[in-house]
């Protein structure tokens, strides 16, 4: 779902009141997680990043949750994990609430997190 609101807080007021625990663990986890990287809105949808570069972005949309990491290895180097979802090109859409797995997410968290930025010579 693609808000106009302009923080966070505001996105989680217009969301469903059944996604708002699923999407309140995920954020959870990213707050847990991402030490160092700044909560914000971007594209209409929470966003994180650091040193101003979008790491990723979750989202209701309209019949699922999707997670979207601006680092497609991440999404490639966790597929395997992701058996019945529906990787895409960087995003993981889970279908239903019940399939959404916190483990997998705290994974790609944690591989956002600790990713090493590349230097160019």
């Amino acid at each position: 779902m693609k808000s106009k609101a302009a923080t966070v807080d505001q996105y989680f007021l217009e969301i469903p009141e059944k996604k708002i625990a699923v999407l309140a663990m995920v954020r959870t986890l990213c707050k847990e997680i991402l030490i160092g990287y700044e909560e914000h809105m971007a594209c209409g949808m929470p966003a994180y990043s650091r040193n101003g570069l979008v790491a990723l972005v979750f989202a209701v949309q309209k019949n699922q949750i999707s997670f979207y990491s601006l680092k497609q290895e991440v999404i490639n180097a966790n597929v395997a994990l992701s058996q019945g979802l529906k990787p895409g090109k960087p995003v993981m859409h889970f279908d239903r609430l019940e399939e959404v797995d916190f483990e997998l997410i705290r994974k790609l968290l944690m591989d956002i997190f600790n990713d090493k930025p590349v230097h160019f010579v």
